[in-house]
């Protein structure tokens, strides 16, 4: 059961090869927040019913499957803006998601622990704020981005 997680990230991650095809890469950044969202509420509803094992690890492979089907179209679009400083750019994701975790386990850690109410708020808020972050990258940008930017090599 433990294993429902990673599965569902490799299923995602697996689903996108043929969706992104079909769907091209900013639906299915949206798409997969939005199954990770649901996920979140189906989350809170199972859990606040009462904790079981199944009602945490079912919304959380879900929210992986969603996870798998965001990130690879993500990543790309961070990674393309300025191609030439990709690597960069590439430490800087990592960074943020590393660090954007460590809030949120210091959040987790700094809640009540008596219930699952603090760890169904936390995970409800953090896919909650991911799909409006998700929601505001459709915007046009403030800026024009240049076709090509004059980095040192």
């Amino acid at each position: 059961m433990i294993l429902l997680p990673m599965a569902g990230y490799i299923l995602g991650n697996a689903g996108v090869v043929r969706l992104s095809v079909l769907l091209g890469g900013v639906r299915l950044f949206i798409l997969g927040l939005a199954i990770s969202l649901a996920s979140g509420i189906m989350l809170a509803l199972w859990c606040l019913g009462g904790l079981t094992p199944w009602a945490l690890f079912v919304p959380m492979a879900l929210s992986s499957v969603g996870n798998g089907m965001s990130q690879p179209p993500g990543v790309a679009a961070g990674l393309s803006v300025y191609p030439r400083i990709a690597g960069a750019a590439s430490g800087l994701l990592g960074f943020m998601q590393m660090g954007v975790a460590a809030l949120g386990t210091l959040l987790l850690g700094l809640l009540p622990r008596d219930s699952v109410t603090a760890m169904v708020a936390v995970v409800g808020a953090s896919l909650a704020l991911a799909f409006l972050c998700g929601l505001l990258t459709l915007r046009p940008p403030f800026l024009p981005v240049p076709e090509t930017a004059n980095f040192p090599a």
